[in-house]
């Protein structure tokens, strides 16, 4: 990932939610104080809203799979889009004027429009991110900045937004005005933040790379439930959820009422804020060493015993912040890990299905942060009733029962998130491994043979050879069962092959042994390669290139291709350009600019590129337009 990736992703979520704080904190006042609703309409639009955003939660992701990708994207459309949406809509939340009734038609239509695509976008702005980290370290980084920013952006929002309206806002409009004002305000910074994540991955999602079909509701639905450990974490992922919302929402009554302390609550706000931003940006060294789970695994009981401590410490206050301060240093450490879980069963859906639902997948995975929501009010209440509270009251069995909803619930709710992580979240980095599986090898294992395992030679390597066009030591990169690197060591070149399937390479030494012929053949990644220098007069690509979306992949690929290469020696290059697959849409692969940008001067010259027509060896079918292009390395 390039350092603007690694600095500023995550500035959308800031965004997201100094926005969502304002919906958060002041939509209810709206109705109730400002436009002065009666109490049955406040009940009803307050139940519409809540059941709706429920709702809206998984429709979203069904809806980005279930339409056709734009121009900018699957994702990264909607990143550009639905901020502008939200805009447009989200002020008549705070719109009052005729009968009661009308406002609450006008509110309740507003709420549904703008909640639609700021849940969209909310969806995208998270199933992007498959698209731009390789591996599990570039996802934890992602994610745990993602959490870093959004935990900046909840105690910003919660400042700036009570500072802005009663000091500016109100002084100079009228409340109606002022609440409308504060509306388009948030807007705007919800705009800029996703159009920062808009621009920062722009190589990683576009028209070339994406897609363009749609997906089935029945498809995603299928999908969804072969995903056996999405619901594994969705249940520790709303345990532990629920412990960060239950925890400051009961901290409110121990500081009030328990300690008759209230001033100490932005105290203790600010420390577990504080240390929380500090235990998501810890996460990215600790997956150096722990698998997400394994970490969840050892840090959820670290937050049971904890949590029990901090029963214990009631009496203190100062230690009891102590205690909550640990607490939230480590609940912090959690939240990117369970995230990139929730990204690991995409990977292993998409393994064990051959279809990418990711948008739906991480749709559906955020009903657990609505549900945590649903138990923390349920918690709440029962608990109130259970000691009987009234407004004011400070009696012991309100002090026993806020310490007990505290710090024994949680507990409980931790313990059984740790049972669902241990016996039904199975995805460990050996499973994974083992799971990923190639669409090639998916057929491979149901036909007993690799769909480009064939004997014919490329016809383009037979004719270079004919016409003496091919010299010295020769490298074939991403040689698949080896059927080029084989005829041209039957044909008396020292010949390498090296490709990162394994399959593909123990089938190719099988037929260099059957044909009694010598060839080195190695499985590796040819765009983290470092294992040659000066080696090879010759050079082949055939299907290798044009699987490298990513930049830092191709430069990587050109680098070891550079530095792999002797001086004047000459690299043979077939990419695709357009994948035409039967019963679907073109497939765009390498355009023009990238073949141009990535071998130029002055290390390499281009010495001619062309265009033809080849059959796919693969089990889809269908026929490609690809590039042949000739390239001498300049040293």
């Amino acid at each position: 990932m390039n350092k603007k990736l690694k600095y500023f992703w995550g500035m959308g979520d800031l965004g997201y939610t100094v926005f969502h704080t304002v919906s958060k904190l002041y939509f209810a006042y709206f109705l109730t104080d400002v436009i002065c609703l009666p109490m049955k309409y406040v009940g009803f639009i307050l139940m519409f809203t809540s059941i709706l955003d429920f709702i809206l939660v998984p429709v979203s992701g069904a809806f980005i799979e279930g339409t056709k990708a734009m121009r900018q994207g699957r994702y990264r459309s909607w990143i550009f889009l639905c901020p502008f949406a939200v805009l447009l809509f989200f002020p008549f939340c705070f719109l009052g004027f005729g009968t009661p009734l009308l406002n609450a038609v006008i509110i309740c239509s507003a709420f549904l429009l703008y909640s639609f695509f700021a849940s969209i976008g909310n969806t995208a702005n998270h199933a992007i991110i498959p698209l731009i980290a390789k591996h599990e370290k570039q996802r934890i980084a992602l994610v745990s900045n993602k959490l870093i920013y959004s935990n900046c952006g909840a105690p910003l929002g919660g400042y700036i937004i009570p500072l802005l309206i009663n000091g500016i806002l109100l002084v100079y409009f009228s409340p109606q005005s002022a609440y409308m004002l504060m509306a388009v305000i948030a807007g705007f910074v919800l705009l800029a933040g996703y159009q920062v994540h808009y621009r920062l991955s722009a190589d990683y999602d576009n028209a070339r790379l994406t897609p363009a079909v749609r997906l089935p509701l029945r498809t995603m639905v299928a999908v969804l439930l072969k995903t056996k450990p999405l619901f594994a974490v969705m249940f520790a992922d709303a345990a532990s959820s629920c412990c960060a919302f239950v925890l400051p929402a009961l901290a409110v009554y121990y500081y009030n009422n328990i300690v008759g302390q209230p001033s100490l609550l932005a105290v203790h706000l600010l420390v577990t804020g504080i240390t929380a931003v500090v235990g998501a940006w810890c996460s990215r060294f600790i997956v150096r060493r722990f698998h997400s789970r394994t970490a969840c695994l050892i840090v959820y009981p670290i937050m049971a015993i904890l949590l029990f401590c901090a029963g214990l410490a009631a009496n203190n206050p100062y230690l009891f912040i102590a205690v909550n301060a640990a607490l939230y240093l480590f609940s912090g450490t959690t939240q990117p890990m369970e995230q990139n879980m929730y990204l690991d069963t995409v990977i292993y859906s998409r393994q064990k299905t051959g279809i990418d639902a990711k948008g739906f997948i991480l749709g559906v995975s955020r009903l657990s942060i609505k549900f945590s929501h649903i138990l923390k009010s349920t918690i709440i209440s029962v608990t109130f009733l259970a000691v009987g509270y009234t407004a004011g009251s400070n009696t012991s069995e309100l002090k026993n029962g806020i310490i007990a909803a505290y710090s024994l619930v949680p507990v409980i709710l931790l313990a059984l998130g740790w049972l669902a992580l241990f016996f039904f979240y199975r995805l460990t980095p050996e499973k994974m491994k083992t799971k990923k599986i190639s669409m090639y090898q998916r057929f491979m294992q149901e036909k007993g043979i690799l769909p480009w395992d064939v004997d014919a030679p490329e016809p383009w390597i037979m004719k270079l050879h004919e016409e003496g066009r091919i010299r010295g030591s020769v490298f074939d990169s991403g040689c698949g069962p080896g059927r080029n690197a084989l005829y041209l060591a039957s044909q008396g070149y020292e010949v390498t092959g090296m490709d990162i399937e394994k399959v593909a390479i123990e089938r190719a030494k099988e037929h260099a042994e059957n044909r009694n012929l010598n060839v080195n053949f190695f499985v590796s990644d040819v765009s983290s390669l470092s294992k040659y220098s000066d080696s090879f007069d010759t050079v082949f690509d055939i299907g290798c290139y044009h699987s490298m979306y990513l930049p830092e992949q191709r430069k990587n690929y050109t680098d070891n291709l550079y530095r792999m290469a002797r001086k004047d020696a000459v690299i043979y290059l077939r990419a695709f350009e357009i994948w035409k697959r039967p019963n679907k849409n073109p497939k765009f692969c390498v355009p023009e600019e990238w073949i141009k940008n990535d071998f130029s001067s002055p290390r390499f010259t281009i010495l001619k590129i062309s265009r033809g027509e080849v059959d796919t060896l693969t089990d889809k079918g269908g026929k490609a337009e690809v590039w042949f292009v000739e390239i001498k390395c300049n040293k």
